[in-house]
C-alpha cells in the first residue's frame, strides 16, 4: 500500500526531475542561439571576402575570357544565394518557439504553461492579483504538469532550433566551396 508521504516524495522526485530536466535544455538553447551566431558572424565575413574579390575582379575584368567571366557571374550569383540562406536558417535557429499546443491535456481544466512560460503566463493572467491568486491556489500536481508542459514545449523548440541550424551550417558549407572555386577561377589569370 503506498502511503500519502510516499505519493507526494514521488511527485516531488518528478517535479525536480522536470526542473532539472528544463534548466538543461534552456541551457542547450543558449548553446544553439551561440552557434547561430557564429555562423551569422562567418556569412558576414564570407560576404565580406566575396565583395573584396569582387572588387579585385572588376580591376582586371578585361583578362577574362566571356566562358570565364559567366562562370564567376554565376558563382558571385550562387554564393550570394546561399549565404542569404545560411542566414536566414541561422536567424530561425536563433528563435525560441515556444508554443504550447502539446501541453497539458483540456481536461484537466490548465491554461497554457502557467509559471514556466512567460507569455502564458502574462495571456492568462494580466495583473498582479489574477497572478498571485492563482499562483497560491495551484495545486502541486497542477504545478508539476505545467512543467511537464514546460519541458515538452522546450523539447520541441530545441529539435526546431537544431534542425535550422543544421540546415544554415549546410548552406554555409556550400557556399565556401563555391567561393573557394571562385577564388581558384578568379586567381587562375595570375598563375
Amino acid at each position: 500500500m503506498v502511503t500519502d508521504s510516499g505519493v507526494r516524495k514521488k511527485d516531488e522526485e518528478r517535479f525536480q526531475l522536470a526542473a532539472s530536466l528544463i534548466q538543461r535544455y534552456d541551457n542547450l538553447q543558449a548553446a544553439l542561439a551561440r552557434r547561430a551566431v557564429f555562423l551569422l558572424v562567418v556569412n558576414a565575413l564570407l560576404l565580406l571576402g566575396l565583395v573584396l574579390s569582387i572588387n579585385q575582379y572588376f580591376l582586371g575584368a578585361q583578362q577574362y575570357s566571356f566562358g570565364e567571366n559567366i562562370l564567376l557571374y554565376l558563382f558571385t550569383v550562387s554564393t550570394i544565394i546561399l549565404l542569404v540562406l545560411s542566414s536566414f536558417y541561422a536567424l530561425e535557429a536563433l528563435r525560441v518557439d515556444r508554443q504550447t499546443g502539446g501541453g497539458p491535456p483540456a481536461s484537466r481544466d490548465f491554461s497554457g504553461i502557467l509559471f514556466f512560460n512567460p507569455q502564458d503566463t502574462l495571456n492568462a493572467l494580466g495583473e498582479l492579483p489574477e497572478f498571485s491568486e492563482k499562483f497560491r491556489s495551484t495545486t502541486r500536481e497542477q504545478m508539476r504538469a505545467y512543467a511537464e508542459a514546460e519541458l515538452f514545449s522546450l523539447s520541441r523548440s530545441c529539435d526546431k532550433q537544431e534542425q535550422a541550424l543544421q540546415r544554415a551550417r549546410r548552406f554555409l558549407l556550400l557556399a565556401l566551396l563555391l567561393f573557394a572555386i571562385y577564388l581558384v577561377v578568379l586567381s587562375a589569370r595570375f598563375f
